[in-house]
């Protein structure tokens, strides 16, 4: 419900600026760093002895880069982007039905196109805005497939919100931006047909720098 009312939200404000508004386009790169927390997952057989031990240990993102639009009216603008994302995420995993237990460690590479929709207000050369983030997943690696009774389910769209802070150079625009998707991290495991994952969901904070092409 509450997302169905923000994509409305947003619905409206694309409609609500006139044809006459300033319209740019550019090219975008970002930086950005993971809050992502160390958890611990565990899988028990049905007379809960552990078979499994997943640790998760961090994220890397690396550079962001694609283009970016914008109107611009009073105080007012409306930016949407289309950006490439590689997430990797780290894992250490424990065997504990073998003699002795098995350790070792999986990373799982997953590659994104964001597109982050931010509307908001300008005031002198600096804009404030909010909006929803969605992520298509474009491709992923498979992990823990010695896991028996185990397999990923993972939606091809993962959607967030994002706060956004800026300020315009000339033809250049530098961001802020902390982002928090609704998802959970791994949420998208299963075993024995339930599904798993962790407590925390994904955030992120990136320092982005644009240039205005028009």
């Amino acid at each position: 419900m509450f997302r169905t009312r923000v994509y409305w939200i947003l619905f409206f404000i694309c409609f609500s600026f006139k044809i006459s508004a300033q319209f740019n386009f550019g090219v975008k790169t970002a930086l950005t760093l993971s809050f992502a927390k160390t958890e611990n997952l565990l899988f028990d057989d049905p007379f809960d002895y552990l078979l499994y031990e997943v640790m998760f240990e961090d994220e890397d993102v690396s550079p962001t880069f694609g283009l970016f639009a914008s109107l611009k009216e009073d105080n007012l603008y409306l930016q949407s982007e289309v950006l490439y994302r590689n997430i990797t995420s780290n894992f250490n995993y424990i065997i504990w039905e073998t003699n002795p237990p098995k350790t070792n460690a999986a990373a799982k590479r997953t590659h994104f196109i964001a597109v982050p929709v931010m509307g908001g207000v300008l005031v002198d050369r600096f804009k404030l805005g909010v909006g929803p983030v969605f992520s298509f997943i474009l491709s992923e690696n498979e992990i823990f497939e010695e896991f028996k009774h185990f397999e990923e389910r993972r939606e091809w769209l993962e959607a967030g919100f994002a706060f956004n802070l800026g300020v315009q150079l000339l033809r250049l625009n530098l961001d802020f931006r902390y982002e928090l998707h609704f998802n959970r991290v791994a949420d998208y495991f299963v075993f024995n047909q339930l599904q798993a994952g962790f407590g925390q969901s994904p955030a992120y904070l990136s320092i982005g720098l644009s240039y205005i092409i028009r």
